[in-house]
């Protein structure tokens, strides 16, 4: 693999590499330590004792096993030495699809090769057909780069579990950004992993009694009916968010927003304008002041939410279906190599989250 400047984003701002993915070459260096494949660091050797402590979990409960993204063999390879019933594994690219179909003849168990997205083949499998599910794809694009396994979890990854079934899952090169940039502890960022917001504001009492608290969000986004939820920054369960609704003045277009606090929210809104700042008058009035146009906000209740389900990873689990008490993790140390691109950190952290 050709060196690399370690500091350089594995994505850069609003690159989607999925049109050329599936044609694009499996670079598999000559002694299969790497796995490049439109430049992109998909895999690499040294994860092999975290490849295989996810596939122990995965194929843990016998059965049929779903992995979806097959890369080197590294985690198929330690599934195949569990007494599992069947195989299934999806993978998109040709060559490594090519690999698959090679490396599947001299299984033990039966393998069922899946070719292509995994977006288009998970709404071809029934529910409850998998007893166990190994999720660890590549991402291929900016935008999915953090949160591709939330929506496979959230739309997938509940109904094809039997009850009882257990999935796994990783994004190495999401976590391994996060571990660099915002957290220094493994476990926390599991629990409070995010996408980050640009951009803050400052929300005063809604109602009489309510402490002030400081919101951060992004400048409102220009197009009608979208909406995120401000909640103050020391929120609990039992806190109120703060709803803005607001007229948008730019291109005459009507619409509301909301923002949720922490500086994170789940999804990165693509609009194009800088972030704002906000400070609420006395009387409620809001009044956010951006280079590109101006906004009057109106503040109103909603009933209390639990706050930031979406912001951990463990929120979108709950919200997918499986209940809080059944996610568990386990960390091992595992020290990658100095030159690797997605991950310096020395810890790996492998989720084990059980259908009830």
């Amino acid at each position: 693999m050709s060196t690399q400047t370690v500091a350089r984003p594995i994505f850069a701002e609003g690159e989607d590499c999925r049109a050329a993915w599936r044609e694009a070459p499996a670079g598999y260096d000559a002694p299969d330590a790497h796995l490049e494949i439109l430049g992109k660091p998909v895999m690499e050797r040294w994860e092999t004792p975290y490849m295989h402590s996810l596939a122990a979990v995965a194929a843990s409960r016998g059965g049929r096993v779903l992995e979806v993204g097959f890369g080197m063999a590294i985690a198929a390879t330690k599934v195949e030495e569990f007494d599992v019933e069947e195989h299934w594994i999806v993978e998109c690219n040709e060559g490594v699809f090519q690999r698959l179909e090679e490396w599947a003849r001299m299984q033990p168990h039966k393998v069922v090769p899946l070719k292509g997205l995994w977006e288009d083949v998970m709404p071809t499998l029934p529910d409850g057909h998998f007893r166990g599910i190994l999720y660890d794809t590549y991402p291929l694009s900016e935008e999915s780069w953090h949160t591709h396994q939330f929506t496979f979890i959230k739309d997938h990854a509940f109904r094809l579990l039997q009850p009882g079934g257990v999935l796994t899952y990783c994004n190495l090169t999401s976590w391994g950004e996060l571990l660099k940039t915002k957290y220094t502890d493994i476990e926390k960022m599991f629990k409070v992993s995010v996408v980050p917001w640009a951009g803050e504001a400052l929300a005063p009492p809604a109602q009489p009694g309510v402490p002030k608290a400081t919101l951060s969000a992004c400048a409102p986004p220009a197009s009608p009916g979208t909406c995120l939820t401000l909640w103050p920054r020391s929120s609990t369960s039992q806190s109120t968010p703060w709803l803005f609704n607001s007229s948008v003045m730019a291109g005459a277009q009507q619409g509301t927003w909301e923002g949720r606090s922490e500086g994170f929210c789940p999804q990165q809104p693509k609009t194009g304008l800088p972030a704002a700042r906000a400070v609420p008058s006395q009387t409620g009035r809001v009044s956010v002041a951006s280079p590109v146009a101006s906004r009057q906000l109106k503040p109103s209740l909603l009933l209390p939410t639990p706050p930031l389900p979406q912001e951990t990873q463990v929120g979108h689990l709950v919200e997918a279906g499986f209940k809080k008490e059944n996610i568990s993790t386990t960390v091992m140390d595992l020290v990658p190599p100095k030159d690797c691109r997605y991950y310096s950190f020395h810890k790996m952290i492998t989720p084990t989250i059980v259908k009830q």
